[in-house]
């Protein structure tokens, strides 16, 4: 009776294990097919306040556009971090804003509300920019046309033949000064087709003698030395003489930029 029971406990022992391990079977083979095939991470939803989100290339993200796949990053700015993303068989631009102040600007409350309300401004003026495919107030993105170039700052860098640019730079510079608007002229927000040049941002501002294209932005175009060594560096005292206010190095480029202004403005 002893040996009976003995037997009888060694059974049940050996039972319950083999059960154990096979109700745990699909997790050990759930395990085993995601480190072989990684899911591609998918993202929440943004929170503007808590400025958190990030993406990595391959990152899923839930846009109003659609599911977008994250094929890099491109650029940071003032308003918003943009990424090129591929969603619905072609290349897009996602922008997610976030809240970070800036140094040299004071930045609107509603910054997706003054973008979207800039482009509408921007497109009825004929200005070259990304289309708006489209955007979500609440959850602080907007999708728009990827303009397959070059940056300015890249073709600037590089020793392209910026003049090429400048008289459409002027053209743009001058219809916008006619209804009392300034864009963001700094190369970064730019990109040379090989023809055509984009606005890339979706920035307007009143106009200001202080900010436009030949009493600031133009200085940044004709410093194609230095604004290699900036984006290499990161350092804005290759391109700034005041860096804690955002003025440009002008002393060396002044004779240059006359001599632009006496070809190509004020030929609207």
């Amino acid at each position: 009776m002893i040996t009976d029971l003995k037997y009888t406990k060694i059974y049940l022992r050996f039972f319950n294990s083999s059960l154990f391990s096979l109700l745990n079977f699909p997790n050990v083979f759930s395990i085993i097919f995601c480190a072989i095939f990684p899911k591609k991470r998918e993202t929440a939803r943004p929170d503007l306040r808590k400025n958190t989100m990030t993406l990595e290339n391959d990152d899923i993200f839930l846009s109003c556009f659609g599911k977008l796949t994250i094929v890099r990053k491109l650029g940071k700015g003032k308003s918003g971090i943009s990424y090129l993303a591929n969603g619905k068989d072609r290349n897009v631009v996602l922008k997610i804003m976030h809240d970070e102040s800036n140094e040299y600007y004071n930045m609107p409350g509603d910054r997706i509300g003054a973008e979207i309300s800039a482009h509408f401004r921007l497109r009825s003026l004929g200005m070259p920019i990304p289309e708006l495919f489209c955007y979500n107030a609440k959850n602080q993105h907007l999708v728009k046309e990827f303009i397959d170039g070059e940056t300015a700052a890249d073709w600037i860098a590089n020793g392209g033949d910026v003049e090429k640019a400048i008289p459409q730079l002027f053209r743009m510079a001058e219809r916008l000064a006619f209804f009392n608007i300034n864009i963001d002229f700094f190369p970064t927000n730019f990109v040379w087709t090989g023809e055509k040049l984009y606005y890339i941002d979706y920035e307007i501002n009143d106009y200001s003698e202080q900010w436009n294209l030949t009493n600031w932005g133009l200085y940044y175009w004709a410093n194609g030395i230095g604004f290699g060594r900036f984006l290499k560096t990161g350092d804005a005292r290759f391109i700034n003489s005041d860096t804690s206010l955002g003025i440009p190095i002008k002393d060396s480029f002044t004779e240059k930029i006359k001599e632009w202004q006496s070809r190509y403005a004020n030929r609207l």
